[in-house]
């Protein structure tokens, strides 16, 4: 499915003009800050909560001063809302890439009544769309898009799977069929709500799942190329008050360098850590 090609391109005191607020999309009227190409990226996945803190405040200062601590260039964000009622209608995403004076892309629609996902990006977002996965459960959501750092394009994949184990497999498999079919260099990241082990999380009554295995497959997860064990304690990223699972990944195409990869085990922002990794690009 398609979403708004609205692409948000915000600057320090710019006047920002409002679109549609049923879909809870928006145009800036001033574009970003050039930023000069790099060869070498931070990339941050953050699971924000909807804006909420673990302790049920909305506070979406601390998830800005994360990210912008960070130095990340570009954000894959979960849990993200732009405009709906059980974020207080507050649009986090325009908030979010105002302060952090970054491009921006939502889905889908908020009219859509489903929880999405976003990318915010130092660099154009020069094409964008998203698709609804299968699910007997909450609807889950895949942005798939395509960065322009100077003259290269770099395919960014943003997904939250399902907490049920049907959905989960289901979708992984969907998001693999798509993130394959696209060429060039890629990235996925997100919330997988899925464990490196395979085991089931603690509590949860189902099969070992395969889609760790089944990624890495394609994709070399950040973390374990950087050269972190597959599942210390210091990888876990939920819940962020005490965490015992590691599910948030940034994955890359092997034509891409892992440099470094951490967990922001000092975020309070929300009920996840984020994860950011130092790539170089091919």
């Amino acid at each position: 499915m398609r979403g708004s090609l609205l692409f948000r391109m915000i600057a320090v005191l710019s006047v920002t003009l409002l679109i549609g607020t049923a879909s809870g999309l928006v145009l800036s009227l001033a574009p970003a800050p050039n930023t000069a190409p790099n060869d070498t990226l931070t990339i941050m996945t953050y699971n924000i909560y909807q804006g909420y803190t673990p302790d049920g405040l909305v506070n979406l200062e601390r998830i800005r001063d994360t990210i912008r601590d960070s130095g990340a260039d570009i954000v894959g964000l979960q849990e993200s809302d732009s405009g709906r009622v059980g974020s207080m209608n507050i649009d986090s995403i325009l908030w979010l890439s105002t302060q952090l004076e970054m491009y921006s892309y939502f889905g889908p629609p908020t009219s859509e009544q489903v929880i999405g996902v976003a990318l915010l990006s130092k660099y154009p977002i020069t094409s964008a769309d998203y698709h609804i996965l299968s699910h007997e459960e909450l609807p889950r959501v895949l942005l798939e898009t395509v960065v322009r750092i100077g003259t290269f394009g770099l395919n960014v994949f943003v997904v939250h799977l399902g907490l049920s184990y049907a959905d989960r497999t289901t979708q992984a498999a969907e998001v693999m069929t798509i993130v394959n079919a696209a060429s060039g260099s890629k990235i996925l990241m997100g919330d997988f709500n899925t464990l490196p082990t395979g085991e089931p999380e603690p509590g949860v009554g189902s099969p070992d799942d395969t889609i760790y295995h089944d990624i890495s497959m394609y994709l070399n997860d950040t973390w374990t190329a950087a050269g972190n064990p597959l599942n210390p304690v210091d990888g876990y990223t939920w819940p962020s008050t005490d965490p015992y699972e590691r599910i948030d990944y940034i994955w890359v195409s092997p034509n891409i360098s892992v440099l470094s990869c951490a967990v922001v085990s000092s975020a309070t922002g929300s009920d996840h850590l984020p994860v950011w990794a130092r790539i170089e690009l091919p």
